[in-house]
């Protein structure tokens, strides 16, 4: 089996069950310090284990503050834990100023603008079970790219044999070698990928690997040491023909197979990527059981090691909690973000994970945010309303079938 190599089938993995939901919900479920309420300071991470002598596990993080409470609260908690200070309220609720101040508070530090990776000619068609006309896949990036995205991921260089609706990779790219104004990255598993990607006529590609040991096992037949070294190699040779490089990081929450992984391991395979030369890493929670109180000390972790400037988000919905994880990222910090059109996508290695968060549904919150995206809602309507007659099942988008509802 050669790398991307053979996708594992849903009797080879245990169901999301798998994982210590319990754990993950709990209030010791993140690593936030002893006795301490609300989103105050917390440890990010501390590595205390001494069975493992790897590189992975020397990563320590000192204690950090992304979140300030609110004055109200320590106000209330100072006169007991019982009063609730509703003395407040009206300020609050009819004073312009104080309204702001909340809105300052809450919304403090989030981008004006955003960019977002759209990942559904690759990512969301990859799984589906019936061909994929290669001129659907064409018009669909061509529709895509029409409706104001910067990038639009094409398609990927795997072994047909493996991912056989993506066998027609060379014909993608090729359709578009005249495309300047937008970028069309290609992925690719390994140095053979690669040739055949930049032999195609790829001007720039991205690259793979996992926060979890077995389910880099599983995924590319490698462990993530062996494939970082593949990808140094792969990086080295693509930044002598100037073609840029995207990292993804799989499984930064939790792994079908692992359970939760670690914020420390998804430190140390984001800042592999970027030190070998990826200009954005991508950080996906794959099989879609991250939540806010997840999110927040994975990132604050890669964040101690990698430009915030540098790091994406990429969520899937099986919780549906991927709108809520993109909010707390933008409060962090993160001003780009993977999603696919009409939510396109899933993971075949987590019996029950579903689709990639929708674009439709990111844009409309950003611009319900005020948050500058240059992409048209509208044609992204159009744009997912084409692809799902196609695939001959409805929009995975809440917003496409809630404004469906009103025509």
């Amino acid at each position: 089996m050669s790398s991307l190599e053979e996708p594992l089938g849903m009797d080879k993995l245990p169901s999301l069950s798998t994982i210590d939901l319990f754990h993950r919900l709990s209030s010791n479920g993140c690593s936030t310090s002893g006795g301490d309420t609300g989103m105050g300071n917390y440890w990010i991470e501390g590595n205390t284990s001494t069975s493992s002598n790897s590189d992975e596990d020397d990563f320590e993080y000192e204690k950090g503050a992304f979140f300030s409470r609110h004055k109200a609260r320590d106000m209330s908690q100072s006169q007991g834990r019982n009063h609730v200070g509703y003395e407040h309220l009206p300020y609050f609720q009819h004073n312009d100023v104080g309204l702001q101040y909340i809105t300052n508070q809450i919304f403090k530090g989030i981008p004006k603008y955003v960019k977002i990776v759209e990942v559904g000619a690759r990512d969301g068609l990859q799984n589906e079970k019936n061909m994929v006309p290669t001129s659907v896949k064409i018009q669909l990036i061509q529709r895509l790219v029409s409706t104001g995205l910067s990038v639009v991921e094409a398609t990927s260089f795997v072994s047909p044999k493996w991912v056989p609706q993506l066998a027609d990779a060379k014909d993608v790219i090729e359709a578009f070698k005249s495309f300047d104004s937008v970028r069309l990255p290609a992925l690719v598993p390994n140095m053979k990928g690669f040739e055949a990607a930049i032999a195609a006529g790829a001007k720039e590609i991205a690259v793979f690997t996992s926060a979890s040991e077995s389910f880099s096992k599983s995924n590319i037949n490698c462990t993530i040491q062996e494939s970082l070294a593949r990808y140094r190699a792969i990086v080295s040779a693509a930044t002598k023909l100037s073609i840029p490089v995207r990292g993804y990081v799989s499984c930064v929450i939790g792994c079908p197979v692992d359970g939760m992984t670690r914020p420390s391991k998804v430190a140390y395979v984001a800042k592999e990527l970027y030190d070998m030369g990826c200009y954005e890493i991508s950080l996906g929670d794959t099989i879609g059981i991250g939540t806010p109180g997840t999110v927040i000390p994975m990132l604050g972790a890669v964040m101690a090691v990698v430009p915030v400037e540098k790091l994406a988000v990429h969520f899937h919905d099986t919780y549906g909690q991927s709108l809520p994880n993109i909010l707390v990222s933008l409060q962090m910090g993160i001003s780009t973000i993977d999603s696919s059109i009409a939510g396109l996508g899933g993971c075949p290695y987590a019996k029950g994970a579903s689709g990639n968060v929708a674009t439709e549904d990111v844009v409309y919150m950003l611009d319900g945010l005020g948050i500058k995206t240059n992409v048209d809602l509208r044609k992204l309507l159009q744009t997912g309303d084409f692809i799902c007659k196609h695939l001959g099942r409805p929009s995975g988008s809440k917003a496409a079938l809630a404004f469906s509802h009103k025509n």
